[in-house]
């Protein structure tokens, strides 16, 4: 290697995609394009997504790829008013995954497979941050074409996934990843949990590393943060749910007690953001609590941030589930780390696991399980009440995690 390194990143996921797997890849390119790569990524064209082309990153490389299949695009084709046809895109996608067995994605890929060859030959490594599955398999087929390291990113595990993805019980799927898994120069994951069991399945357990999700520092030094010492006090949940694992019930069930009990104000507030506004607003009647919910769809990450940095308190949910596993005392959510970013206190549920101990030793909230109504309510009055936390963080802004990056791409590369 001689000179600028170079390195080509597959993101299926990347801005102005909304997917939380987007900012991920975006800030694996922007953190070691500043540390003096330079990044191609490769990526699906804006009318997957919409929304607009982001100004260009120093040292980072957008190549924009189409499948050809409009229908297979989250928004899908458009109708005579450009309006997107979800309805007939979803049907025909869930038509795939019946009749083939195959990720709608398997077809983008296709076409990411042709751009890959095309930049690979000038680039000294590759790496896919997965999912979709199948990005796993146009690395390693490239790779191995010219003789050059490749790493699997996982944010989340997909043979084995503790949300019981529709792959992971299929045993050609299971043989492919092996295969992938045991090729990669380097196979990094978000926690060390995950980390454990990718290594267990490999031929050299050696190259399996923890690299979490985190929060970029230049981004979060940019947002304005309202004071709230004459506002009521307000917690936040932006995101999605995961049936039976993460759902809302807990902490409406500990904010219904503190209510009836007359422990926090009367004004207080819970706002939602996301695509589960509809279950949120019905739970909230459940728990006759509706007068202090509201509920928005989702917004672009820029005003969720904004929003999250205009409240009190921000919950995470990893799982209401007492009794867990490797599978999800692994799960790490990524929007975890911009409340760490935000430094706002964390109510997180969850059982043991990396979540729990990342909140712990950072002191940035509490942390209960999902049956504990009482030890969340009192959890909520209290940062209600004004505790502090120390929000010792900076462990998990990009700013470190690129360094640790940057040292294990190099050592492959040498290797």
């Amino acid at each position: 290697m001689t000179g600028k390194p170079r390195i080509v990143l597959v993101a299926y996921y990347y801005p102005p995609s909304s997917a939380i797997g987007g900012v991920r890849a975006e800030n694996i390119a922007q953190q070691l394009a500043n540390l003096g790569w330079h990044v191609t990524v490769i990526t699906p064209t804006l009318k997957f997504w919409g929304g607009n082309e982001a100004e260009p990153f120093p040292g980072v490389e957008v190549v924009r790829v189409d499948s050809g299949w409009s229908l297979l695009g989250p928004e899908g084709p458009m109708d005579r008013q450009g309006i997107p046809l979800k309805v007939i895109s979803k049907l025909f996608q869930k038509s795939i995954r019946n009749i083939k067995k195959l990720e709608p994605t398997s077809y983008w890929t296709r076409s990411a497979l042709k751009a890959l060859r095309e930049h690979a030959a000038d680039s000294d490594i590759l790496m896919t941050t997965m999912s979709p599955f199948f990005t796993g398999g146009i690395v390693a087929e490239i790779a191995q074409e010219f003789k050059i390291p490749f790493v699997l990113d996982y944010r989340d595990l997909i043979i084995g996934n503790a949300h019981g993805m529709y792959l992971s019980q299929n045993s050609d799927f299971i043989k492919q990843e092996l295969d992938w898994l045991n090729q990669a120069s380097v196979v990094t994951t978000v926690s060390d949990y995950l980390v454990k069991l990718l290594a267990e399945r490999v031929d050299d357990p050696n190259k399996c590393y923890s690299l979490t999700n985190g929060y970029s520092s230049d981004q979060f030094d940019r947002i304005q943060f309202p004071d709230r010492k004459s506002e009521p006090f307000r917690m936040i949940y932006a995101g999605t749910f995961y049936p039976p694992l993460a759902i809302i019930d807990p902490i409406f069930a500990a904010l219904a007690k503190l209510d009836s009990e007359k422990r926090i104000t009367s004004q207080w507030k819970f706002d939602y953001f996301g695509t589960w506004w509809e279950t949120v607003k019905n739970k909230a009647k459940e728990f006759k609590i509706e007068s202090h919910v509201n509920v928005t769809p989702l917004v672009p990450r820029q005003q969720a941030l904004e929003e999250l940095a205009n409240s009190d308190c921000l919950t995470v949910i990893v799982s209401v589930e007492g009794q867990s596993n490797d599978e999800v005392r692994g799960i790490v959510t990524a929007k975890l780390f911009d409340c760490l970013g935000l430094k706002k206190p964390i109510l997180l549920i969850a059982p043991d696991g990396e979540a729990a101990d990342i909140v712990h030793q950072t002191d940035s909230g509490f942390i209960c399980r999902g049956d504990q109504i009482d030890k969340i309510a009192n959890s909520i009055q209290r940062i209600a009440d004004g505790h502090s936390f120390e929000f010792q963080s900076d462990a998990y802004s990009w700013n470190a995690l690129g360094i640790k990056l940057d040292n294990l791409l190099k050592s492959a590369i040498i290797s």
